[in-house]
């Protein structure tokens, strides 16, 4: 039998520095504690302590420790935990945080065990994704942590209802809800603008937001697919440090210079923990190709590509929506939608979208052409002009003049592959 002596002092903040120390001394059996602990076994090891009877082993422990720790040493006799203690999350947690501390890892994992009966509440989701990665490690942790990463992505998982809610989350929810492939968001610009938003709640002084999103934007927001117009505003965001704007986007414009095959040979090249940058998510807004112009007139070209099942849920969603992107620093969308009404058949139309007042009215042409069978080659299909004023829609209501039945049915001339090719080409006229 050996002596332990334990010192506790009541916090660790500056002011409590000079507290007293408040010292305990019980008896205990330095092999089973040996046996059970790395920690404890050098404690009591090393020359002339292994033979002397009169040696006392320190720990130091804050006051709050105190009862856990207790716990622990009657856990390395018994192999048992209290019945008090399993009763809560909260003490289990500390408790494997202790037993992780002292090194006893048969307790981190009985713990674990336990943590796992527990229902998963938001509470119990967040402080489970704070386990350190070493304890990660044990036996079922990781398990435990997962459940905790589906549970907040199950309640967070619309951003388009709940943005607002993941201003009070820490750094490490955001992660794991932000690193699925299927929130539903718009656009990655959501993503981007939300992961600012957030920045800012959380870090009111601009150099530690800098330096936060400096360590954490590059894991969050997927940069090859957020538009042009908006990896634009990336370069001038004073919340980031300008070099590191610089390679975000550079990596950015780099990945969308590439051929088809190779982005999905980046994509799938991409390790799926720790860089998911190249890994498309599911957008709730088709994304869209788009080649801008400021001669003789600024204009662009927009390509809009829907696949023939698409199309057909446009019988039940209505409309489907294009990516934002830019005509004369004005942001449009591209929506094709079912025009028709319960007393008249399903029309086909594309419209021009815009969401914001203007300052000033501008004139628009927008000509719509189509791949077509047996070319295979976009033909012209209609055109219009319209002075946009105000948000609102403008367009073909009915841009093929052909029944639904004909336009979606396999035998359609303008499906090549399975796959609507639409070409939009505005100009503006002063």
């Amino acid at each position: 039998m050996k002596n332990l002596m334990i010192k506790g002092r009541g916090g660790t903040s500056d002011e409590d520095k000079d507290v007293a120390l408040r010292v305990k001394k019980i008896h205990i059996n330095s092999a089973i504690l040996a046996g059970k602990s790395q920690f404890f076994r050098k404690l009591f090891s090393n020359g002339m302590r292994e033979s002397d009877p009169l040696y006392i082993g320190t720990v130091r422990i804050d006051s709050s420790e105190e009862a856990n720790f207790m716990e622990l040493l009657c856990f390395m006799y018994g192999g048992k935990l209290s019945s008090t203690m399993t009763k809560s999350f909260v003490a289990l947690l500390d408790l494997m945080f202790l037993a992780d501390k002292f090194d006893v890892i048969s307790c981190v994992g009985v713990c674990g065990q336990f943590l796992c009966y527990f229902p998963m509440t938001m509470e119990s989701a967040l402080r489970y994704l704070e386990i350190p990665p070493h304890i990660l490690m044990r036996r079922g942790i990781q398990s435990l942590v997962e459940k905790a990463r589906e549970f907040l992505v199950s309640h967070y998982k619309d951003l388009m209802k709940r943005e607002d809610d993941l201003m009070n989350l820490p750094i490490v929810a955001l992660e794991a809800i932000l690193s699925r492939d299927d929130i539903q968001v718009t656009s990655e610009n959501m993503v981007y603008e939300i992961v600012l938003k957030w920045a800012r709640v959380r870090y009111p002084k601009q150099d530690d937001r800098r330096a936060a999103l400096g360590e954490w934007i590059t894991h969050l927001v997927r940069f090859p697919y957020m538009s042009s117009q908006k990896l634009r505003d990336v370069l001038s965001c004073e919340d980031l440090d300008h070099d590191i704007a610089k390679d975000i986007v550079n990596d950015a414009l780099l990945f969308k210079a590439e051929p088809l095959y190779r982005k999905r040979e980046l994509s799938m090249l991409s390790n799926p923990t720790s860089d998911r940058r190249f890994i498309e998510r599911t957008y709730a807004n088709k994304r869209v190709k788009v080649v801008e112009s400021d001669q003789p007139r600024p204009s662009c070209i927009v390509y809009l590509d829907l696949t023939r099942q698409e199309c057909s849920k446009i019988l039940t969603l209505d409309r489907i929506c294009s990516d934002e992107f830019h005509l004369k620093q004005q942001p449009f969308f591209i929506v094709a939608a079912n025009t028709g009404t319960q007393d008249s058949s399903v029309r086909f139309g594309v419209f021009l979208k815009m969401e914001e007042t203007l300052l000033s009215r501008i004139t628009v042409e927008m000509e719509i052409a189509c791949r077509k069978k047996p070319e295979g080659g976009f033909v012209f299909i209609s055109k219009m002009k319209h002075t946009v004023t105000n948000k609102g829609e403008w367009g073909f209501f009915d841009l093929f003049n052909t029944p639904w039945e004909s336009f979606i049915s396999q035998n359609s001339l303008f499906f090549i592959d399975n796959m609507l090719h639409l070409r939009a080409e505005l100009t503006v006229h002063e």
